[in-house]
């Protein structure tokens, strides 16, 4: 661990074994952070390039998709169904009707 940290092996006798894979961890993560990265950017150029000749479309990746380590963040919001889509357009009506929306 000390040598993938780079540091000096003398440096490590204050740190607890706790922060030592703390620090160790960190650096794992942001590591594949940066792969993943451009991993992704290099695939989405590849793909872009790839659909501009041929016929087939190929969906874009993320970096979470490529990363070991991370998950991708929720979506946030509302997802608008045809359930939903009735109480929507009453709370639009209901705004417009008393004049709030201008």
């Amino acid at each position: 661990m000390i040598g993938v940290l780079g540091w000096d092996p003398d440096s490590i006798w204050e740190m607890t074994f706790k922060e030592l894979v703390q620090a160790y961890d960190s650096k794992l993560v942001t590591d594949w952070d940066k792969t993943a990265t451009l991993a992704a950017g290099l695939y989405n150029l590849t793909i872009t390039v790839y659909s501009m000749f041929g016929k087939r479309r190929i969906a874009p990746k993320s970096m979470f998709d490529l990363h070991p380590y991370r998950k991708p963040p929720k979506k946030r919001g509302l997802n608008i169904t045809p359930e939903n889509f009735g109480l929507l357009r009453d709370i639009g009506n209901a705004v417009v009707a008393r004049g709030i929306a201008q």
